[in-house]
């Protein structure tokens, strides 16, 4: 009884072995729709995202192509959106008026995530989005 289930699970070992690799995805050209993700950005894009300081990135849940761009004053001390070029975030800080709050600048142009902004002395609720 024992060389028998030895024998079956030896040959289950050789079945698996002689299974084919899965082919990865074919390569596709800039511009075009590639099957398992989103169109990747053409060499134009990529060209106008690297003018403009950023960087060709998948983001969000689809995980799509967008040109990311950091923000200079990324990290900066804020306390409203002025303060910097994008939006001006803030965390552990409950909803409503806060004049005395601080928060951070937002680091990229990319919205995605959870996060509660302070404008003008007031706390946002945490938005999430993706």
């Amino acid at each position: 009884m024992k060389l028998t289930i030895f024998a079956a699970g030896l040959l289950a070992l050789a079945l698996a072995a002689c299974t084919a690799p899965v082919p990865a995805s074919p390569v596709t050209e800039p511009g075009s729709h590639d099957p398992a993700g989103p169109p990747l950005p053409t060499p134009a894009e990529q060209a106008d995202c690297a003018t403009r300081g950023g960087t060709m990135q998948r983001v969000g849940m689809l995980g799509s192509y967008a040109c990311v761009i950091p923000f200079a004053d990324a990290g900066k001390t804020c306390a409203n959106d002025a303060d910097c070029g994008g939006a001006c975030w803030i965390s552990g800080v409950p909803p409503g008026p806060n004049p005395k709050a601080r928060g951070q600048c937002q680091p990229t142009n990319m919205p995605f995530g959870c996060h509660a902004s302070l404008d003008k002395g007031v706390v946002s609720p945490t938005l999430c989005a993706d």
